[in-house]
């Protein structure tokens, strides 16, 4: 019999039709994940900042490519300010102020920088600039790689995607240049292009992007309360993160963080526990103290790179190798391994990076080489120092303590009336309810072994135990908890006895939960044996 094929392979009529080609706008509808992410909402742990500027993790239902297409849109704005510093143009209008107004169902940003230019192109069909910037898919003043910029802006594809993502998307901006002042409005996922309404304008500049998210695509109803807290927490972000300085206001309410420090202490309240250094006008960073494993966050010419990156290893990885030499040599440990170092820390980085490179349009994670980067960055030793003589110290020897503690368990005893331990000659009661009574005799090897068993009468053994120890017994004193745990003739001695790590038996309380009530160590009359002691 005859295998079947696949449908949609072969030569029969459904083939001249499976081939299909799409537009721009078509694909990224089809294909989203491309282009802002997944369309569906995910419940995931995300950072929220409330109404009264307090920081929480929670759990939260939001499409990804909601969040995508926000930051795509205040990137834009946010980008005005380094692109202004770029051009070194002294009649250029800085941006200095953004304002982020978020409702149930609307969302609008504005910027009182140089406003678009608003004059008509004639390469590109007689429209003008601003409907090619934010209608056209892949148009952008981004591709001219021999420019070093210093924006988000790469790919000529944010700032449309979400206009595809809206039902209604209006753009208005003042251009001093040409002294229009330009509005126009998209519908329908872009699908309709409205022509703009130009008049003549003689104020300040400014951009003002105002949308309706297609919430019916994202699965999502309205922006509730939470996910108006994560938008929130990204205009606190950009307002500490910008080149210069910038006034960024949310629902009206000016954003108190202005610096990196600022914005480490909604993470690390306690002062005493983070140090932050703008180590120069591209780099900027904080070192908190935590007992709750690493973490980064991180952004990128302002955008925030979710899952860290190149920049963010670049400035982790020496910091954790300084540290490691240094607390390898006050523990005494040498094996102690980075991510001890690591998990006690969790770092901000804030770097301006030029043309940066992304492993996506979503610009999650910088992939750029540092070599790439347009500058460096040293951690400078006071803030080193600082860490090393803060609680740093503390926690790591808590977290070495907590390692070794949970290595040396696992090496653990029990009162059990059996254990099999090789050349344990054990007491017939070791482990019963008359082990208080059992004397355990410890000696040097199997001919004192042997001398000892001739000694015991047969009823002796009843309460009677010995084991030979081999060679000479390791002094614990200056061991790591793996040398511990990895010799023999220790863990064979806490299986005998039943000794659990952490545990004191000094009263007839405690020492009923051993195996043996006493030791006695029998050794040669001479200085070999003095190592027992």
């Amino acid at each position: 019999m005859a295998s079947k094929r696949p449908a949609g392979h072969g030569d029969g009529p459904q083939s001249t039709t499976k081939y299909q080609k799409v537009s721009g706008r078509e694909h990224v509808l089809l294909r989203p994940d491309m282009y802002v992410g997944a369309t569906s909402p995910l419940m995931s742990e995300n950072t929220i900042i409330d109404d009264n500027g307090n920081l929480q993790t929670k759990h939260v239902m939001v499409a990804p490519a909601f969040l995508q297409c926000f930051e795509e849109i205040l990137m834009n704005a946010a980008d005005r300010v380094s692109a202004a510093h770029e051009s070194g143009s002294t009649t250029v209008c800085r941006t200095k102020t953004i304002m982020v107004e978020v409702s149930p169902h609307k969302i609008s940003i504005f910027n009182d920088g140089d406003g678009l230019f608003t004059g008509v192109l004639e390469e590109h069909g007689n429209i003008r600039a601003p409907e090619l910037v934010f209608g056209h898919l892949l148009s952008s003043s981004n591709y001219d790689d021999s420019i070093e910029r210093l924006n988000s802006g790469r790919q000529g594809v944010g700032s449309k995607a979400a206009n595809i993502f809206s039902t209604t998307f209006t753009v208005e901006t003042a251009c001093a240049q040409t002294g229009e002042k330009y509005r126009q409005t998209f519908e329908g996922n872009m699908a309709t292009i409205n022509a703009p309404i130009v008049k003549k304008f003689s104020g300040k500049p400014y951009t003002k992007i105002t949308y309706a998210p297609d919430f019916a695509r994202f699965g999502m109803e309205k922006i509730t309360p939470d996910i108006e807290g994560i938008l929130r927490r990204r205009c606190y972000e950009v307002s500490c993160t910008s080149y210069d300085p910038l006034k960024v206001l949310f629902n009206g309410t000016k954003v108190p963080v202005t610096k990196i420090d600022h914005y480490a202490a909604l993470y690390v309240p306690d002062a005493a526990s983070r140090f932050s250094a703008v180590v120069n006008e591209r780099w900027r960073v904080s070192v908190g103290i935590t007992n709750n494993g690493f973490r980064q966050t991180s952004f990128c010419n302002g955008t925030a790179t979710l899952d860290g990156g190149t920049h963010v290893n670049y400035i982790v990885d020496p910091l954790v190798k300084h540290l490691l030499s240094y607390y390898r040599k006050k523990f005494r440990a040498p094996a102690i391994k980075p991510s001890v170092i690591k998990d006690c820390l969790t770092v901000i980085v804030s770097a301006f990076i030029v043309n940066p490179v992304y492993r996506s349009q979503c610009k999650n994670y910088l992939s750029s080489a540092p070599d790439k980067f347009g500058s460096t960055c040293t951690i400078p030793d006071s803030l080193f120092n600082k860490l090393v003589k803060s609680g740093l110290t503390a926690a790591v020897e808590s977290h070495l303590k907590s390692k070794e503690k949970k290595v040396l368990n696992a090496t653990d005893g029990r009162k059990s009336s059996k254990v099999s331990v090789a050349n344990l000659h054990d007491a017939a009661k070791a482990g019963t309810r008359d082990s208080s009574k059992c004397i355990l005799f410890v000696c040097e090897g199997n001919s004192a072994l042997t001398m000892l068993l001739s000694g015991l009468k047969s009823s002796d053994r009843d309460h009677c135990g010995c084991f030979p120890l081999k060679g000479k017994l390791l002094n614990i004193r200056d061991a790591s908890a793996a040398q511990i745990a990895a010799n023999a003739e220790i863990t064979n001695l806490k299986k005998i006895l039943g000794l659990q790590q952490g545990k004191t038996y000094d009263d007839t309380k405690s020492r009923k939960e051993l195996r043996y009530g006493n030791v006695v160590l029998v050794v040669d009359a001479d200085t070999d044996g003095t190592y027992l002691y």
